[in-house]
């Protein structure tokens, strides 16, 4: 399900459409909350998020809108429209105790005609100013790189369905469709124990707790196993890990941690058969 704005039901040249949220409480010590969404629309439409803050129980201290400063666009064939992401952080001031967001949607026909809507609004406390990463590998592999070394085989970004049978998913998560792509690994030509590593290239200085959030997809039988690490230049860490066949399905996982050192994040494949996708 999505939130839409139906351009044809008024005959206006212009409308807006308001969409409010319920009061977000703000936890003590919180200084940043980071407010993502995702949304279809067209350089006919606008979208405004205005953050309307609660003093003790007095509202209307401060309205101000929410910038958003990175966007990730999803792109889709067929009958899919265009989906694009869009994360921003909204400064909280110590005296405030709460707010509520307004998300202004403008449609001005008809050249605004086409679909709008929004989906997934995320509001995520915190007291940093949060650095993101955001990857959906529907146009590129972002800042993900093979290894180097320690490893004997390599992650390849992929599209549809994979060539071995009963193995691996027929869709992407962040389309759903054959059309979307995904990062795989092939295994069914590798030798038991043989490992494939992506690594992330941005590395990051542990001045604060981070949250890795994917979807992963381990389908077959005989399946391997599938690791989250950390690595600095003299050790890896295992923070999260996954063994065996899971269903033909893609599930989340979120793992928060605080690296005690300058930094990499990896996720490492080991095969375990000669039918491991």
């Amino acid at each position: 399900h999505f939130m839409y704005v139906d351009p044809f039901k008024d005959s206006n040249v212009s409308a807006t459409g308001v969409l409010v949220s319920p009061r977000y409480d703000i936890p003590p010590g919180s200084v940043f909350a980071k407010i993502s969404y995702w949304s279809v629309e067209n350089v006919a439409n606008s979208f405004t998020f205005i953050a309307l803050a609660y003093e003790g129980t007095i509202s209307g201290v401060s309205t101000e809108p929410v910038e958003f400063h990175q966007g990730s666009s999803v792109t889709a064939t067929g009958e899919q429209e265009f989906w694009r992401h869009r994360v921003g952080n909204y400064v909280l001031d110590s005296s405030y105790t709460g707010f509520i967001l307004y998300l202004y949607v403008s449609v001005f026909a008809p050249f605004g005609a086409d679909a709008v809507a929004v989906d997934d609004i995320e509001v995520v406390f915190t007291n940093i100013l949060g650095y993101t990463y955001y990857c959906t590998f529907e146009t590129d592999a972002c800042s993900w790189d093979n290894a180097q070394y320690g490893d004997e085989f390599d992650w390849f970004r992929h599209s549809g369905g994979t060539a071995s049978f009963g193995t691996g998913p027929t869709v992407d998560h962040t389309l759903g469709t054959p059309s979307g792509w995904y990062m795989f690994i092939e295994g069914s030509h590798q030798n038991p124990g043989d490992r494939a590593r992506l690594e992330s290239s941005v590395n990051l200085a542990p001045t604060i707790e981070y949250c890795v959030q994917f979807w992963y997809h381990i389908y077959g039988e005989d399946v391997g196993s599938l690791r989250l690490t950390w690595e600095t230049g003299l050790r890896s860490y295992t923070l999260w890990s996954m063994d065996g066949d899971q269903g033909d399905q893609w599930l989340y996982a979120v793992i928060p941690y605080f690296p005690p050192d300058d930094y990499r994040v990896g996720l490492v494949f080991t095969n375990k058969s000669l039918l491991s996708d």
